[in-house]
């Protein structure tokens, strides 16, 4: 018989909601990757090694380099190779809380007036982390897929249970995450190297975390900017007065992406091959996060695990010439998903495996720079629930999750968002749109008069589109977009009409197959088409302007 162990660690979602800033936040997440690839570096060093299903291990540079983001997710499953194993693995996880509480307390006693005691910190500790592992038994010739499916069942069974702490008069982790004594800690030297604290930290030498502040004006050159300081406020309010004053540039992006339909895909592996295959492309995948979301979205990457990644982006940033917004990152994100694991299974025997690969979704929280942080994470994991339990039909097809859904909370508390799949023409026609952020005053005034102009008059275009008749559409805009305003702006017109079009019929499509009523089809259409164009309009709008 063949064992298998299984180990999961927690809890990660209850330590996330302590934190009150970017830097707990990076921290709070960090801290289980950093518990999670000290407990597998040791399994690993047992006699004889151990070999991973999840996650891939055989890349060296994961314990030997700095990865520069949490990339060990909350579980791992290894086969055992001595009966002793699963005792061992008790061993192993008391050794790292005990390393773990030996690190926490010398940081914090070296900049603490109190002393903290090593033997109050060990006992927090092991109360504080759930950790728990599980050891199945398997006949030797079992499919990979069966083995992966049971001991996800077993880890899901266990996590039910729950450790507590039974005072806490001081939340031990938490202290140590605090912006003045995060900078210099073993996580950031575990972490990063050099050249990526730039990404994360304040480059006025104050040792403090960027702010969501920073990440909101990444475009305007404030990084050395301390938002404690009077005169820095002063100079931000300047820049972004010299930027056009763009009211965008006073929110920030809270994206929370996660794979879709992975356990099914996991039950198609029937090989360790096909297996390791996987587990090696959601690393590649993994690390292309890292890159895209800080050295070329301008945002923060808070951790990017297996299939699962949370990070801040601005809503706007300028990439050379060209102006993108958060939906370029995400777009960026999703080709890199879908590209890396097509090229895992490229060479693949079985078509099945390239035609069913799994996508991935996201959930988009647009919030004011001053809008409760746990809020504005509790909203993208909200939202991404949404995106997973979307459906749609495209081309004749019915499809479910493989969504983005959006929601921009503004300052004033008007609220619009909506859901969009990923592989609709309304998707590809709306990221069309954004092509048109305007840089000038004419183009602003146009984009929200556009805008306006479609949501008062909606009962009309909804009259149009039941007839099926696009000529009357575009009759529509050639009568009613001929003023002054809207004169040389007819290619964004026409983008507009393409756009209400591909959303009626993707809409209509889902509606009759799930028999929706009219009213309700028709009130959904409106909203998502207002969600749409309004999000368009917002990126144009002024400090200052009516909501």
């Amino acid at each position: 018989m063949a064992k298998y162990i299984g180990i999961t660690i927690g809890p990660i979602i209850d330590t996330l909601s302590l934190a009150k800033d970017t830097g707990q936040l990076w921290g709070s997440s960090y801290i289980f990757s950093y518990l999670m690839k000290n407990i597998i570096k040791d399994i690993k060093s047992m006699d004889g090694g151990r070999k991973f299903l999840i996650p891939y291990t055989d890349d060296k540079e994961l314990f030997e380099n700095k990865n520069n983001v949490g990339l060990f997710h909350d579980r791992c499953i290894f086969e055992a190779k001595d009966d002793n194993d699963f005792d061992e693995i008790s061993k192993i996880i008391n050794s790292k809380l005990n390393d773990l509480a030996n690190k926490i307390v010398n940081e914090l006693n070296k900049k603490s007036r109190e002393k903290y005691d090593l033997d109050e910190v060990k006992s927090y500790l092991k109360d504080y982390f759930q950790i728990y592992y599980v050891e199945q038994e398997f006949s030797p010739d079992e499919e990979v897929n069966v083995i992966i499916n049971r001991m996800d069942e077993l880890l899901n069974q266990v996590e039910l249970k729950k450790s507590f702490v039974r005072i806490e008069e001081t939340n031990f982790i938490i202290e140590l995450l605090k912006n003045q004594n995060i900078k210099d800690s073993f996580l950031i030297e575990d972490c990063f190297e050099e050249e990526y604290l730039k990404y994360y930290f304040i480059s006025n030498g104050s040792n403090k975390f960027k702010s969501v502040m920073h990440i909101a004006l990444a475009d305007l050159g404030v990084d050395h900017l301390d938002l404690d300081d009077k005169k820095s406020k002063e100079e931000i309010d300047k820049k972004i007065k010299e930027n056009g004053s763009k009211k965008s540039y006073l929110y920030f992006a809270v994206v929370q992406a996660d794979g879709d339909n992975m356990r099914e895909f996991k039950k198609k592996l029937k090989t360790i091959d096909e297996f390791e295959k996987f587990s090696e492309g959601l690393l590649k995948y993994s690390k292309r996060v890292v890159d895209i979301v800080n050295c070329r979205s301008k945002g923060m990457l808070i951790f990017s695990g297996g299939d699962d990644s949370l990070f801040f982006t601005p809503v706007i940033y300028r990439d050379g010439d060209n102006i993108k917004t958060v939906f370029d990152t995400i777009t960026e994100i999703y080709d890199a998903f879908n590209e890396i694991m097509h090229n895992q299974f490229q060479f693949s025997n079985s078509d099945e495996l390239i035609n069913e690969l799994p996508s991935i979704s996201f959930g988009v929280s647009i919030v004011y720079w001053k809008y409760p942080l746990y809020e504005a994470l509790e909203e993208a994991r909200t939202l991404l629930y949404q995106a997973k339990s979307s459906k749609a039909k495209i081309n004749g097809k019915k499809q479910e999750k493989n969504a983005v859904a959006f929601n921009v909370l503004k300052h004033s508390g008007h609220v619009f968002g909506a859901v969009l799949n990923q592989s609709g023409n309304a998707y590809k026609k709306f990221k069309d749109l954004l092509k048109y952020v305007a840089v000038d005053e004419d183009g602003r005034d146009y984009i929200r008069a556009v805008e306006q102009k479609l949501m008062r008059d909606h009962f009309i275009i909804e009259r149009i589109l039941e007839k099926k008749d696009k000529n009357r559409l575009k009759n529509y805009f050639i009568n009613n977009f001929d003023e002054d305003t809207y004169k040389g702006k007819y290619d964004y017109l026409d983008k507009v009409r393409e756009f209400i079009e591909c959303a009626y019929e993707e809409m209509d499509e889902l509606c009759k197959q799930d028999q929706k009523e009219d009213n309700s089809k028709v009130s959904e259409f409106i909203m998502y088409i207002h969600s749409c164009l309004k999000f368009i309009s917002f990126l144009n709008e002024k400090v200052g302007d009516d909501e």
